[in-house]
């Protein structure tokens, strides 16, 4: 019979050297910021002072007020040991530069060795739990429980993370269309209060980018509803800018149909804003259910492993 604590126990130590090794990288990382930053300033500095010394050493203002003054080979050798102090000082930060870098090479080289720590965790679970299920015991039937489990947690999650994904990328299209159908409003208020037929042509223009963000809303909206029909979550709102509302804006333009307009597009914000509020709460919610069903994988992981374990 297979003892797997031992691999077990490896896995254990790999995971705490790469977090030890994580936190040196970062560590590093912030130290080689910091570096960075005082080396442009050094070498700012250094760049000044070889510009005092060539300025001593060139038929320049300087040279001519210090030849004057009848202190210039005072002053040069001033200039000297100034530019000399930089230098030093900028070349010693230059090389515990590259020695930062060569230390946080070395790190990423030692977490490359250490490979997929979580990959070979998941292996390991794999092959321990199915020579535990082919003896068809006790402690078998244990663990096939906790492998359902696990599967039936894992698929919840990956419906979960889909539906997430799908609701990340139709969030910029909401806020597109509230942008425009906003400008629009704003033209539109204009438009009411006298505004000339430029401002007709601004308005209808921001709706007429409104219905196409609308339209883009729509498709991302049927794909978001495919993914959440899965979790028995559905958004389902209407969203309509008649675009013959517009044409009569042009043709008959006063104050009533302005008004007709200006109610449609404030439709339309509110819809959207509505739609807006709705799939920010739903990814809230979906978030914290992924971050659920993660911890309840990892409590049956550990749970798992501890059955193994026992052989």
């Amino acid at each position: 019979m297979l003892n797997f604590n031992e691999e077990f126990l490896k896995l254990e130590e790999d995971k705490n050297t790469l977090k030890k090794l994580k936190t040196k990288l970062s560590n590093i990382d912030l130290e080689i910021t910091k570096t960075n930053t005082s080396l442009k300033e050094l070498k700012k500095i250094l760049s000044k002072e070889e510009k005092d010394v060539s300025n001593l050493e060139s038929f320049s203002l300087s040279y001519i007020y210090y030849k004057i003054k009848g202190s210039l080979d005072e002053k040069l050798s001033e200039e000297k040991i100034e530019f000399l102090q930089a230098q030093a000082k900028f070349l010693e930060c230059e090389d515990y530069l590259n020695r930062l870098a060569s230390d946080k090479k070395k790190i990423l080289n030692n977490i490359s060795e250490l490979g997929d720590i979580d990959l070979k965790h998941e292996n390991l679970l794999n092959t321990s739990s199915q020579y535990i299920l082919n003896l068809n015991n006790e402690s078998s039937k244990e663990i096939s429980l906790l492998l359902d489990k696990m599967k039936s947690a894992s698929l919840n999650l990956k419906e979960i993370q889909e539906a997430i994904f799908e609701g990340n990328k139709l969030v910029p299209y909401i806020d597109e269309a509230i942008s425009h159908l906003n400008s629009a409003q704003n033209w539109g208020i204009y438009d009411m209060l006298g505004g000339d037929f430029l401002a007709t042509m601004a308005k209808r223009s921001k709706m007429e980018d409104a219905s196409k963000s609308i339209n883009d809303i729509k498709i991302m909206l049927n794909r978001y509803n495919t993914e959440l029909s899965d979790l028995s979550d559905e958004i389902s709102i209407s969203l309509n800018l008649n675009s013959f509302d517009g044409i009569m804006d042009y043709i008959f333009d006063n104050f009533f149909t302005d008004y007709f307009i200006q109610g449609k597009i404030n439709s339309a914000l509110d819809s959207t804003r509505n739609l807006q509020s709705k799939v920010n709460m739903i990814q809230s919610n979906l978030t914290n259910k992924s971050k659920d069903y993660s911890k309840k994988i990892e409590y049956l992981k550990n749970a798992l492993e501890i059955e193994i374990k026992k052989y």
